[in-house]
């Protein structure tokens, strides 16, 4: 046991191990203290109907919603409201508790129904079914027979549901896991100490049980603390649960045909999640092992994830249930496989997915066991990081002594860069191409008539735009007289309707046209051309999604350049080829400038990536048209302290996000320099960088405040029309940028 103490000391025990952990715990808690269920619905009024509800009797509790209803209707209510501030709010509770007795009134039907198909079947000589049908009946039926006569009453199920469902807490989880697993592997490997831990008494077996078994318990730990937190955290949010009451009295359960208490699933819940974490735990483990780069690992789980996200959704919407639950996302969600009973079709016979979630689990964790021992303990084992590709024997190559080259290839070659670049590119190709390349509704129309109208306005313009305003009052008169000759019994009530539709066809575009004579007004207030705004508006924050796609496009950004840039300079330090390079004649000097050309080079072509598909959608969904016209000429960009053309504002937004960029470049490289270690230079640059921008786009904007996501927009400084903030701002960009450099500069001068 030593040795697994020994593995638990050094990852859960030291200060990043417990800095990551505290932190993602403190993010968890920050989200689920947040997180509001309904959006009509304010969590105190939930825990004050969730509390009145319970304790009603059932004859009343039928009753209560429905009568409680009528007299707010009727005015018959002379209290004040029982759960809400406000009478929306008070309606849509009382809905959503009506949903949830009538499960509960409906479950005794719910179940009879299930016997009595079963016995229709076996009876019914003449029903065109299938053998799997009717053996997917009878199982069900076999199944719910024991729940048969079960009274359900009314439980907290908002406690339960928030207890026990989210997956925000999946994806921490998993985060943290896959550090510290990551921790036990790759320190030894880059290091080179595997070689002497092997060699020693006993050395390979002893160590990769006490690693499995520092996963094991690391599973058990996070299990017991993310989801304790949770349910502490429901239960002070929403209520007291009834852990005695039966799992099919909370909402959503009915279908469930496990027979036990909702305290006796949430110790199936735990331990569930226990598993599954620690299977997971094996997975990484095995990727650390057989990987001879740490690179490989993060790509491992990448290609796992996506794998396992494609086959769930393939399997949901394409009606092939086996890729819906064979995969790491189901096994990972739990819930999934307990909520509901359903069955899939082996070779003619029912198999519950239970069974299957279960048998999966065991499977992978018994195999996944046999595989870490056998590799670890194998004659063929990595113990160390490889250093380049085995040259095909006979083939000639003239040798290349350009330094540039030589980083070039690491950066791209043995450190996987072309991976993660080409990730880049088919997540931004499947983003952009699931999006639609027409605008439609009053945006089309408003698309067609500030085409119709662009430039300065003239006489013929004006003119245009009075007929089209006559055209519009005359269909609105023809239409109120024609309903009048109805009102009448002058024309039948075909007529009318064809009338309506008519008059609905031409008034479609006046909305549009609107828009069209408030931005007349302004150009001929303000002597200004008329310009199509609507794609720089989206490139400019002030689109429908608002700053949201910024802060989307800066996550991939930071997160690419993180992954590329970490391993490839923090990699130098724990092989130790900075005290190589350090004894060749100028070798620091020339690596560091070299390094910093590679960094710039990853920035731009990041970018390009990033930011160059969304470029390219504008442009064929609503154009560029005036682009050479003053910025302006737009109402939501008049009065700005950038006075020049919208090609230059356009540069502009983006060349500061290229300097923010190359900032984030330069900090990866000064981080990776001063840990000289991939995990944790990752781990820190992700939670000082990339978090913010995630919590961003949760909602959570208070880390705007404390993090680079004003600059990584640049929307969000430039919308606040303050010129010292953006003169403040680029200051702050360059005296980061200056700073990474100059600690590079010094820090690889230094040491060698």
């Amino acid at each position: 046991m030593r040795g697994f103490f020994r593995e638990i000391q050094k990852t859960l025990l030291r200060l990043p191990g417990m800095g990551v952990i505290f932190a993602a715990l403190l993010l968890n808690v920050c989200l689920l203290s947040t997180k509001v269920p309904y959006e009509m619905i304010e969590t105190d009024a939930l825990k004050k109907a969730n509390a009145y509800m319970s304790v009603l009797p059932r004859g009343k509790l039928w009753e209560f919603p429905d009568r409680y209803e009528k007299a707010l209707e009727t005015g018959g209510w002379n209290r004040g409201l029982l759960f809400s501030e406000n009478m929306d709010s008070e309606y849509f509770l009382i809905q959503e508790m009506k949903r949830r007795i009538l499960q509960i009134k409906g479950y005794p039907e719910y179940l009879r129904n299930i016997q009595e198909r079963a016995g229709q079947q076996e009876i019914s000589i003449f029903q065109d079914t299938s053998e799997y049908t009717r053996r997917n009946l009878q199982a069900a039926a076999r199944a719910f027979a024991p729940l048969i006569g079960r009274q359900l009453s009314f439980v907290n199920s908002d406690t339960f549901l928030n207890a026990t469902e989210s997956a925000v807490t999946d994806v921490l989880v998993l985060g943290v896991l896959f550090y510290l697993m990551v921790s036990m592997v790759v320190y030894e490997k880059e290091h080179g100490l595997f070689r002497i831990l092997r060699a020693t008494a006993d050395g390979r077996g002893a160590l990769i049980r006490a690693k499995l078994l520092a996963g094991a318990f690391s599973g058990i730990l996070l299990t017991l603390l993310f989801w304790g937190v949770n349910l502490v955290i429901a239960v002070w949010r929403y209520g007291a649960l009834n852990l005695s009451a039966p799992l099919q009295a909370v909402y959503g359960y009915d279908g469930s045909c496990l027979n036990m208490s909702i305290g006796q699933y949430l110790a199936l819940f735990f331990l569930s999640k226990i598993v599954v974490y620690t299977v997971l735990g094996f997975l990484v483990l095995l990727l650390g092992i057989k990987a001879r780069n740490t690179m490989k690992i993060y790509i491992g789980i990448f290609l796992a994830a996506g794998i396992s996200m494609t086959c769930y959704a393939v399997g949901a919407y394409s009606g092939i249930h086996i890729l819906h639950y064979m995969n790491l996302q189901f096994l990972v969600e739990v819930v999934s496989a307990y909520r509901f009973y359903f069955n899939l079709n082996f070779f003619g016979y029912p198999v519950p997915i239970i069974w299957l979630f279960w048998g999966s689990i065991i499977c992978m964790g018994g195999v996944l066991w046999f595989l870490n021992w056998r590799v670890f303990t194998g004659k063929h084992f990595a113990a160390d990081i490889k250093r380049g590709w085995k040259r095909r024997e006979g083939k000639q190559r003239r040798p290349n002594v350009s330094l540039f080259s030589h980083e070039l290839y690491k950066f791209l070659i043995s450190g996987h860069g072309w991976v993660i670049l080409c990730l880049l590119v088919i997540l931004q190709g499947w983003m952009y191409v699931q999006k639609s390349t027409r605008v439609y509704g009053d945006e089309y129309y408003y698309k067609q008539y500030m085409e119709r109208m662009a430039g300065r306005l003239d006489q013929e313009k004006v003119r245009f735009l009075w007929e089209e305003q006559k055209n519009f009052k005359e269909n609105e008169k023809l239409l109120e007289k024609k309903q009048k000759e109805y009102e009448k019994k002058k024309i039948s009530e075909a007529e009318l309707n064809a009338v309506m539709q008519l008059v609905s066809r031409k008034l479609e575009p006046k909305a549009a046209f609107q828009r069209v004579l408030s931005r007349a007004e302004f150009a001929e207030r303000h002597g200004t051309p008329m310009v199509y705004e609507g794609g720089y508006l989206e490139l400019f924050g002030y689109g429908s999604s608002g700053e949201q796609e910024d802060m989307q496009q800066a996550g991939m950004m930071v997160a690419a350049l993180i992954l590329l840039l970490a391993p490839y300079c923090a990699g130098e330090y724990s092989q130790g080829m900075m005290k190589l390079v350090g004894t060749q004649y100028y070798g620091r000097r020339r690596t560091l400038w070299v390094k910093g050309i590679i960094g710039l080079l990853a920035c731009i072509v990041v970018c390009l990536i990033v930011y160059v598909p969304k470029l390219i959608y504008i442009g064929e969904v609503y154009g560029y048209a005036g682009i050479l016209e003053n910025a302006a000429a737009i109402p939501l960009l008049a009065n700005g302290f950038l006075d020049g053309p919208l090609w230059a504002y356009l540069l502009t937004v983006y060349g500061l996000r290229f300097l923010a960029a190359a900032v984030t470049a330069a900090l990866i490289l000064a981080v990776s320099v001063n840990r000289k270690n991939t995990a944790q230079a990752v781990s820190l640059m992700m939670a000082a960088l990339a978090l913010p921008l995630g919590l961003h786009i949760l909602g959570i904007r208070l880390a705007d405040y404390i993090s680079l996501n004003m600059f990584y927009s640049v929307n969000q400084m430039l919308n606040q029309r303050t010129p010292g903030l953006l003169i403040l701002g680029i200051c702050m960009l360059l005296l980061l940028l200056e700073g990474a450099a100059l600690y590079l500069a010094e820090t690889m001068g230094r040491e060698g």
